[in-house]
């Protein structure tokens, strides 16, 4: 699995890919083989990966966050849940913050 190194996103993302990126494949841009790598909605996270054996479900104690992993695949996706999402309201209101970006 590679990162794209020259994608200009200054650390704020990396896309998942299989190997090094051969191009950026991103909002504006054509996909490449008919769609891009690493780009995986929330539906099917929940209904295809952590419902794969291939994939270990782990959270990270700090943020709540999940994230999958897959030894065999050599592949690791973090995203947001209803349970990571909870704790980050909870926590914007409690400091009586205006709202927040994910």
């Amino acid at each position: 699995m590679g990162v794209d190194d020259k994608t200009g996103t200054n650390g704020l993302f990396a896309k998942a890919v299989p190997g090094p990126s051969k191009g950026p494949c991103g909002i504006w841009d054509d996909a490449s083989q008919g769609e891009c790598g690493g780009q995986n909605p929330f539906y099917y996270i929940k209904s295809n990966m952590e419902t794969n054996s291939s994939f270990v479900k782990y959270r990270d104690p700090a943020s709540k966050a999940p994230w999958l992993y897959s030894r065999s695949k050599k592949e690791m996706y973090t995203y947001e849940d209803e349970e990571s999402l909870a704790f980050k309201a909870d926590y914007i209101n409690s400091k009586g913050y205006g709202g927040a970006i994910i």
